[in-house]
């Protein structure tokens, strides 16, 4: 009985060796967890919704020639525009944001080019159907730009053209990530989260909000990859990693005849 005892309380060690001895090594092999480097970016592929990728491409700040009047401060009348209330409707949008919009919806640097004057021709006629597509009622659409070349846009008696001259003078920028989109009956919303940037000579500078006083991080500008600046598929890892930290804004469209028009942006 007493061998028979002896025996037992030997593969109990023994078992208990072996449990320990597992023990150890899971806590040993589990994998730490990866640490996100705040000077790269991420690559994000577009909505497999047509409808809602296609509107977000013709809305969004970073795309095309909206970069430089809504995503940077090369126009600083306009820089974020669609953020700087918590609510922006369609109809505050004045005919000079409204003809940039629909430049960009008729994704300009697809058009013919004008080979006399180096410049893509669109016809006035078809960028005011185009505009009828894009808003509801808009009936008072006048054709105004910019006065600057950023880019430079002649008008004439039946076109416009535009030459692809952008520069790039700008030290604000905002950087956006897709969030979500949903239908809700004749609306869609699409929603993201947006980073407003500031550049010095040094660092770049990340705010949750348009007043620049909520700040998320700061990152050493010759570290960090700027590859996202006017790009909607690129984001700075800063926005990705720290997302809750930025607000969610969303673009609110509404289905009329077989058009999504634009109702407004809400934070």
């Amino acid at each position: 009985m007493i061998k028979k005892n002896i025996n037992l309380i030997i593969i109990g060690i023994i078992i208990l060796v072996i449990i320990s001895i597992g023990i150890y090594s899971l806590s040993n092999t589990k994998t730490e967890p990866k640490k996100v480097n705040l000077t790269e970016t991420a690559t994000f592929n577009d909505n497999e919704d047509s409808t809602i990728r296609d509107l977000y491409h013709q809305f969004n700040p970073e795309e095309g020639i909206l970069f430089n009047i809504i995503g940077s401060n090369s126009s600083k009348d306009y820089y974020a525009y669609y953020y700087r209330k918590n609510k922006t409707e369609y109809d505050s949008l004045d005919n000079i944001l409204k003809t940039y919009l629909t430049i960009q919806s008729m994704d300009y640097q697809n058009q013919p080019l004008d080979p006399q004057n180096n410049c893509y021709k669109i016809n006035l006629e078809d960028l005011k159907m185009t505009n009828s597509k894009l808003f509801p009622n808009d009936i008072d659409f006048e054709i105004q730009t910019l006065n600057n070349d950023n880019p430079q846009i002649d008008i004439n008696q039946d076109s416009i053209c535009i030459h692809d001259n952008i520069k790039n003078n700008y030290t604000q920028v905002v950087d956006t990530i897709f969030v979500n989109a949903v239908y809700q009956g004749d609306q869609l919303i699409i929603y993201e989260r947006v980073a407003f940037i500031n550049i010095t000579e040094d660092d770049i500078k990340f705010y949750s909000d348009y007043n620049m006083e909520n700040e998320v991080a700061v990152v050493d500008k010759d570290s960090i990859d700027l590859s996202f600046i006017n790009n909607l598929n690129i984001v700075s890892n800063v926005l990705v990693n720290n997302k809750n930290k930025f607000n969610i804004y969303s673009y609110i469209f509404e289905k009329e005849d077989s058009h999504y028009k634009f109702i407004r942006v809400e934070k």
